[in-house]
């Protein structure tokens, strides 16, 4: 069994496993911390659609479900996508990754912003047009810009 320390020095925690190389891992630590917060389901509403979006941490995907027409799905349709999540920033970056059908060919990202109200309470907000990454949690009608309050299932 190998043994492995981590320690931080100023914003960087570094990862030693015996018999190898000190790793400096810059930005990865804090989403490694916060794949095991988002992870699990979470039920919110937007413009009064019910919107379910769940994180599977350990395959790196979520999955987003909607009882209404929006965001550009189909009433009760699922969508699974990949995520990434960049916490060295305030607010947290996340970005959704699109795939190709084959799950290697990367079609495009919706890129967002997330925010830990408390350990039950999470809000995404996100831009639509594959660019844009939205710099606050406010949005305009017929922005393409959506802002959804979570609340975890338990």
């Amino acid at each position: 069994m190998k043994r492995v320390v981590a320690w931080v020095s100023g914003s960087v925690l570094v990862l030693f496993v015996a018999g190898c190389v000190a790793v400096p891992v810059v930005g990865i630590a804090a989403a490694v911390l916060m794949r095991a917060k988002e992870a699990g389901q979470w039920v919110g509403t937007a413009d009064g659609v019910r919107t379910e979006i769940s994180f599977d941490s350990k395959a790196g995907t979520a999955t987003v479900k909607t009882s209404a027409p929006k965001f550009g799905l189909e009433a009760g349709k699922t969508l699974v996508m990949g995520y990434e999540i960049d916490a060295k920033d305030s607010p947290i970056f996340i970005d959704f990754v699109m795939l190709d059908p084959d799950g290697e060919s990367e079609r495009g990202r919706i890129k967002g912003i997330m925010n830990f109200i408390s350990g039950d309470v999470l809000t995404i907000c996100f831009c639509l047009d594959g660019v844009n990454r939205p710099e606050s949690f406010k949005t305009a009608a017929e922005s393409g810009v959506y802002s959804v309050v979570f609340s975890k299932v338990r």
